[in-house]
């Protein structure tokens, strides 16, 4: 039944760009670690995102992934689905290897 709302909220969305701020509001909220918080590291944040919102940045997310690696720098793509962690520090030890020669 909503199908269609949702769908033309989202093109909406994308050609008027956010018209009304409910749809990019996050609300942040602090969930305790331990049982019972003394100082605010014992808090963890997470993020509350609507689901217009989330659906929005799935959208761009996939219409700008197949153009990522072009966009991104080399040095800035750990967090990339097809890169890991391991190919940045293998850049950096390289990087600090020529420096040091």
């Amino acid at each position: 039944m909503i199908h269609n709302d949702i769908w033309q909220l989202v093109q909406r969305a994308f050609v008027e760009g956010f018209s009304k701020v409910k749809l990019v509001e996050i609300l942040i909220v602090l969930i305790r670690k331990l049982d019972h918080p003394r100082q605010f590291k014992d808090f963890r944040p997470i993020n509350l995102c609507t689901m217009h919102h989330k659906l929005i940045s799935k959208v761009l997310v996939h219409h700008f992934r197949p153009s990522l690696e072009e966009i991104i720098s080399l040095l800035q793509r750990s967090f990339m689905p097809w890169k890991g962690t391991f190919d940045n520090a293998i850049v950096a030890q390289e990087v600090v290897h020529y420096m040091h020669h």
